[in-house]
């Protein structure tokens, strides 16, 4: 099951329009993807390949807001400006294949 939800994040960058957090740095709203799968001890493994992050929780919102800390503490430490996947420069088509089922 896929879900895609957005996080805020602070950046770097300067913009009258956006909310400014307490450091001082504007506020950045990104989209990244979370896909869940069963565990089998119980509760949900939740992973997202913008980020190539996982982690988990016992029911899909637990998951979903420890998705949230583990990806705002990666940009955090990693930096914005230094994740490929979320750069502007990105382009995403969509594709479909036909394959023998």
């Amino acid at each position: 099951m896929l879900e895609y939800f957005y996080l805020q994040i602070a950046t770097e960058m300067q913009f009258s329009l956006l909310p400014i957090n307490s450091r001082g740095a504007a506020m950045k709203t990104i989209k990244i993807t979370a896909e869940f799968t069963p565990a089998e001890e119980g509760g949900y493994v939740v992973y997202c390949p913008e980020l190539d992050i996982t982690t988990e929780g016992e029911t899909m919102e637990e998951a979903v807001e420890m998705l949230k800390d583990a990806a705002t503490g990666y940009i955090e430490v990693v930096g914005l400006k230094n994740i490929q996947h979320l750069s502007n420069e990105r382009q995403i088509k969509e594709l479909e294949l036909v394959v023998n089922g």
